[in-house]
């Protein structure tokens, strides 16, 4: 009985394999994103660094604070909400449209909000 039930799951998946790996079962579902830091080689900065999920912000640290630059990674979009100055307050959205994920940051003296 368990040759039985072993043959059966091992046919199973050799039946089903080639399907999955053609992405044929699976829908439109994106490869994983690589695990890349986007702020690696801005770390060493003076400025203010931040890592969202959509990438790295960089802010001055000048009085008011402003938008230095931003690096997205691959596949992500961003808008500069606020780039400091007057208001104080640097804020970036990100967005990936093939996800449809988001993020965000913003940064106020003495507060930063990354969601």
């Amino acid at each position: 009985m368990t040759r039985l039930l072993a043959a059966a799951v091992a046919a199973f998946l050799l039946a089903a394999a080639p399907a999955h790996a053609g992405g044929k079962a699976g829908g439109t579902t994106p490869p994983p994103a690589p695990d890349v830091d986007p702020c690696e080689p801005y770390w060493v900065l003076p400025e203010i660094v931040n890592r969202t999920n959509g990438g790295c912000v960089v802010v001055r640290t000048t009085t008011p604070l402003s938008l230095d630059f931003v690096a997205p990674l691959p596949g992500w979009n961003y808008t500069v909400d606020s780039s400091g100055g007057t208001d104080g307050r640097v804020q970036v959205s990100f967005e990936n449209p093939t996800t449809g994920q988001r993020a965000q940051i913003r940064v106020e003296p003495g507060k930063t909000v990354i969601k």
